[in-house]
């Protein structure tokens, strides 16, 4: 297995989960520090056999340290789980893709910040955490089992907003269930109460009779109807969020990724939404890919 981000907190607590679980090798790619070498000492002791790399090696770097013949099961990154910590993850994910696409891993772990990926007012890491999350949804439709985990570990104010720094445990029970799935996850230990209202908050909500119309059309729609309103709005704001002209064709069976959507756009068309009085968080966007798909599961969400 291969662990990107070895240097974090995180990723030294999943190392030693992965050692613990029965993991005969692992490749530790991070920063060269006096904790990693504490760490593969503690790592070497379980019996699992580890690969460092010199200094602060590249995946690349580090996989050529592999005997030959050796087959690289899974890979997880853990190296964006603060915004802080997400700059330039583009560039992270596809130089780690190029360097284990020949070991054809089982299954490809990448964690994100979870307030960006959760859609949350302010939330640190989102556009970060919109890129992964889309990056994952197009590699697993690619056929290559992808899981992109929203972690919560927050901004130093966080605490005060509904979510707290999760144990650890956490993240190893996502691996413990991990087999060669894909898709979406958001960990988190949150107070529901907390957390509820400031999902519901968002960004300022546009006042005016074209939103009190919405409302009223939806409110007084059969769920048909409300499926259809809602497709019509999706169709109309998701070309502007692209930088088309209004009135521009969208195919609703079409998939965003394939629309051409990138993580500005998707955070463009929530805005659009929410300004209108649909709360619609990035993620949503990514669990429902497509024009009709997302517009189902906002009338869903609609109260009855």
């Amino acid at each position: 297995m291969l662990l990107a981000g070895a240097d974090s907190a995180l990723g030294a607590s999943l190392a030693r989960w992965l050692a613990g679980h029965g993991a005969d090798r692992l490749v530790l790619v991070g920063a060269d520090t006096p904790e990693r070498e504490k760490l593969i000492a503690e790592l070497s002791e379980t019996g699992a056999e580890v690969i460092a790399g010199p200094g602060d090696a590249t995946a690349a770097a580090a996989l050529a340290a592999l005997p030959a013949g050796t087959r690289l099961n899974a890979v997880i990154h853990v190296g964006a789980v603060t915004a802080a910590r997400a700059d330039g993850i583009a560039g992270e994910l596809a130089a780690l893709d190029e360097a284990t696409a020949a070991h054809h891993p089982e299954s490809f772990v990448v964690f994100s910040p979870f307030a960006g990926a959760a859609g949350l007012s302010g939330g640190p890491g989102a556009e970060a955490a919109a890129y992964i999350h889309a990056w994952a949804q197009r590699r697993h439709a690619g056929g290559r089992p992808t899981l992109a985990v929203g972690w919560g570990d927050p901004a130093p104010s966080a605490e005060d907003g509904g979510w707290r720094p999760p144990s650890h445990r956490l993240a190893e029970a996502v691996l413990g269930h991990v087999r060669s799935g894909g898709g979406s996850v958001l960990v988190a230990d949150v107070d529901e109460a907390r957390l509820t209202a400031l999902l519901r908050s968002g960004p300022p909500v546009a006042a005016g009779a074209a939103v009190d119309e919405l409302r009223s059309r939806l409110a007084a729609a059969s769920p048909q109807q409300r499926e259809a309103l809602l497709l019509d709005l999706v169709c109309s704001q998701a070309p502007l969020a692209l930088g088309y002209e209004s009135g521009e064709p969208m195919d609703e069976t079409a998939s965003f990724l394939d629309l051409g959507f990138t993580s500005f756009a998707v955070l463009e068309l929530c805005t659009a939404l929410r300004e209108r009085g649909i709360d619609l968080a990035p993620a949503a966007v990514f669990e429902h890919p497509t024009p009709r798909a997302l517009a189902r599961h906002l009338a869903a969400a609609l109260p009855a």
